[in-house]
C-alpha cells in the first residue's frame, strides 16, 4: 500500500490515500528527534486497511453515529446500513473508501472524493469531499471541504478523529480547554438533547492530566491543547463551524480530540426540532470548508 510522506523541519506528516486519505503517522520534531504525536499506525493495521486503527481519519458526511442507522429529512426517512453491533451506523463513509491524489507539492497533499464512483456508497446524497493537509512552520493544518452534487438539498457535518499520544519522553501530556456545553448521553452514549455547562471531572479549564475514561461530546469549546510539561505543548484549534468537540480515551491509552461540526446524531436531533445540533443543509452545488490547525510549541 503507498504512503506519501509530508515533512519540514517540525513535521513529518505519512498518509494513505487508499485507506480514506488517512493519517497512518503524524510526527513532531522534539528534542532533536522524531516523537509520535499521533498514536502510530502499525503494519498490521495498515494491512488490514482498517482506519479505526491508524492515526486519524476524516469523519463525512457526518460525524459519529446516526441513532438505528435513520433519519429523516425535509419529510422523507432514509435508513441506511447499520456499520455496528449496536444497530447504528457510525463516521460517515469516506474513512475506508480510496481517494484520488489531486495534489502534491513540498507543503501540501489534496485527497478528493465523489461518492457516486461507489455503487454501495452509505448516504442516499451524492456529494464530493476533499482534504488538504499542509504544513507552515510550526503549524500542521487539515482543511476539510464537502460539496453537493446532488439536484436536491443534503443534510452535512464533517470532522477528523485523531488519537493522540498522552505520553512523550515518559511525560504524561495535561490536557486543557474550555467548553460551554457538555451533552447528556443516553446508554448508548447517544445525546438525550439536554445540553448543560460541564463540572467536576468533566472540564478541563485547568490542565490536568486525563485520569478518568472519557466518553464526552462538548460544544462551544475553545483554548484546546496538551502540554506535555517542560517538553512541548500542542495547540489545537478549529474554524467555529467545528461547534463541537468530542473527547475519548481509547483503551490503548491514547486520547482522541475529536473537532466535528455536528453533535453525535446530529440529523435526528435537527427532526426534533434541537438548537445547535451543528448539521449544515447544502442547497445542490453549495459546499462546506473549514480548517483545524495544529500548532507545536517546544517549551
Amino acid at each position: 500500500m503507498d504512503v506519501l510522506e509530508l515533512k519540514n523541519e517540525t513535521w513529518k506528516l505519512l498518509i494513505a490515500p487508499e485507506v480514506g486519505a488517512s493519517i497512518v503517522g503524524l510526527y513532531g520534531k522534539v528534542q532533536g528527534g522524531w516523537q509520535a504525536i499521533m498514536r502510530e499506525t502499525s503494519k498490521a493495521a495498515l494491512e488490514s486497511g482498517n482506519p479505526s486503527n491508524f492515526s486519524s481519519f476524516t469523519l463525512a458526511p457526518f460525524s459519529n453515529r446516526v441513532k438505528r442507522a435513520k433519519f429523516d429529512f425535509l419529510g422523507k426517512s432514509y435508513q441506511l446500513r447499520a456499520t455496528s453491533a449496536d444497530g447504528n451506523t457510525q463516521h460517515g463513509d469516506v474513512r475506508s473508501r480510496p481517494w484520488k491524489t489531486l495534489k502534491t507539492s513540498d507543503s501540501e497533499l489534496v485527497f478528493g472524493l465523489n461518492t457516486q464512483d461507489f455503487s454501495d456508497f452509505n448516504f442516499p446524497f451524492p456529494f464530493f469531499v476533499t482534504v488538504r493537509y499542509f504544513l507552515e512552520g510550526n503549524v500542521f493544518g487539515t482543511s476539510l471541504g464537502l460539496k453537493n452534487t446532488g439536484d436536491s438539498a443534503m443534510p452535512a457535518g464533517f470532522g477528523i478523529h485523531p488519537y493522540f499520544n498522552q505520553v512523550l519522553l515518559g511525560k504524561k501530556a495535561e490536557l486543557r480547554f474550555q467548553a460551554d456545553g457538555l451533552y447528556e448521553v443516553d446508554s448508548e452514549t447517544i445525546p438525550t438533547g439536554n445540553v448543560a455547562k460541564p463540572t467536576g471531572t468533566d472540564t478541563f479549564e485547568q490542565a490536568r492530566a486525563v485520569d478518568v475514561a472519557l466518553n464526552h461530546l462538548y460544544r462551544d469549546w475553545s483554548k484546546l491543547s496538551l502540554n506535555w510539561p517542560g517538553m512541548a505543548e500542542l495547540e489545537i484549534t478549529a474554524e467555529p463551524l467545528f461547534k463541537h468537540l468530542i473527547v475519548f480515551t481509547h483503551v490503548d491509552g491514547s486520547l482522541a480530540l475529536e473537532p466535528v461540526t455536528n453533535a453525535t446524531n446530529g440529523f435526528n436531533l435537527m427532526e426534533r426540532g434541537f438548537e445547535g445540533h451543528g448539521v449544515q443543509i447544502l442547497k445542490p452545488a453549495e459546499q462546506l470548508e473549514a480548517k483545524i490547525l495544529l500548532r507545536l510549541n517546544l517549551l
